[in-house]
């Protein structure tokens, strides 16, 4: 009987550091996808207004803010004309916590960077053509 529950106690403390140890394995994928969004919306935004404007900037520096994000250095191409390549890059430091061997938590920094070229386009539309 005390065997089955050293058993089961030891178990439980298993499952238990498995279960997390998978929570904070896919905790940074979320965070990395919610990083690409937030900087291919200041690409997008970038696209639109010919190239990074002081708004983009404020839109990027808050919202990767608001993510948790920390330490952050953009870059971004102003005044691109039309049909030429426009790129941003985007790094941003953020902490993590992470389960050791011991089932101890520590606390890292991990570096997010996003890089990405785009040609600046040319929309014609068939609005003011007779």
């Amino acid at each position: 009987m005390i065997a089955q529950a050293i058993v089961l106690a030891l178990s439980l403390v298993a499952m238990v550091g498995i279960s997390l140890q998978g929570i904070l394995f896919t905790v940074p994928i979320f965070q990395r996808m919610t990083f690409d969004s937030i900087c291919h919306r200041g690409l997008m935004q970038m696209d639109q207004s010919g190239g990074m404007t002081d708004d983009i900037q404020l839109f990027l520096e808050s919202h990767l803010s608001q993510a948790g994000f920390q330490e952050l250095t953009i870059h971004g191409d102003r005044l691109v004309p039309l049909g030429t390549e426009m790129s941003l890059y985007v790094q941003a430091s953020l902490a993590v916590r992470s389960l050791t061997t011991g089932l101890q938590m520590t606390q890292e920094t991990r570096t997010f960077v996003y890089h990405n070229s785009i040609l600046s386009r040319h929309l014609v539309t068939a609005a003011g053509m007779p």
